[in-house]
């Protein structure tokens, strides 16, 4: 559920002990960024409900052992499990605001420098090394790295996406796929 004003951090997995400590599952991009929150945000019955934080460190990457003031208990730990967790917009860190940016994007035009109005963006693949923009054109669907040599800007005012397409990137996806030679 995406909330105006408020940003998703994650998820209460479980209730970890005997003390109202909770296992929660982050979907931020650096998790360090937020160990020093004061409070956070639990989403019930379709409410954010306010907390502020006792206790909150990480366990690898992206998990991490949360203790909310007020909840003490294990029983009162169960009924958060697999509630979601936000906090106000203003205190996403800035790894965070520009990842979301580009999910936004979808939908938005493309305007090569070069080459003009090619499509408009149909989605956004989070890959490994390389994060990648698609659109349609003339039939094939165009990938293009997302990186600050290709995509120059982004304007959510006009809704576009500037480019600088590196020369074949295009025929690349236009030339007919070559078949094996079958002779032998």
């Amino acid at each position: 559920m995406e909330r105006e004003g408020y940003f998703y951090l994650g998820k209460i997995v479980k209730a970890h002990g005997l003390k109202g400590m909770l296992q929660v599952m982050l979907e931020a991009n650096n998790p360090d960024d937020y160990i020093d929150l004061e409070s956070i945000f639990v989403e019930q019955k379709q409410r954010l409900i306010p907390f502020f934080i006792e206790d909150f460190s990480l366990q690898g990457k992206n998990r991490g052992l949360l203790k909310l003031e007020d909840i003490n208990t294990i029983e009162h730990a169960q009924r958060l499990a697999a509630s979601a967790l936000y906090i106000k917009e203003e205190e996403v860190s800035e790894n965070d605001h520009d990842e979301a940016a580009f999910f936004e994007v979808i939908g938005y035009a493309i305007i090569d420098q070069n080459l003009g109005a090619l499509g408009h963006v149909s989605d956004y693949y989070e890959k490994v090394g390389q994060d990648l923009m698609a659109f349609e054109y003339k039939g094939h669907e165009i990938l293009i790295p997302v990186d600050e040599s290709i995509v120059l800007e982004i304007n959510a005012e006009t809704k576009t996406v500037t480019t600088c397409l590196p020369d074949g990137l295009l025929e690349i996806y236009l030339s007919p796929e070559t078949k094996p030679d079958d002779e032998n």
